[in-house]
């Protein structure tokens, strides 16, 4: 009978799942940080990104 400790497990019915690609714990670090976040921003002055966050604010409909 199937512990559901492993997620594999529960996916595939009680049966084992393929050999994990990615070493335990990698998923979990990921979930925490979650995907990159791109600075679209980079290399602007304080000025210029204070600028467009208020054009993005006057043109966002609600």
């Amino acid at each position: 009978m199937p512990t559901n400790s492993d997620p594999r497990e529960r996916a595939n019915n009680g049966e084992p799942g393929p050999e994990r690609s990615v070493p335990d714990g990698k998923e979990a670090d990921f979930a925490e940080k979650g995907p990159a976040v791109v600075d679209d921003q980079a290399g602007l002055s304080e000025e210029e990104k204070l600028e467009d966050a208020v054009e993005d604010l006057s043109t966002e409909k609600d």
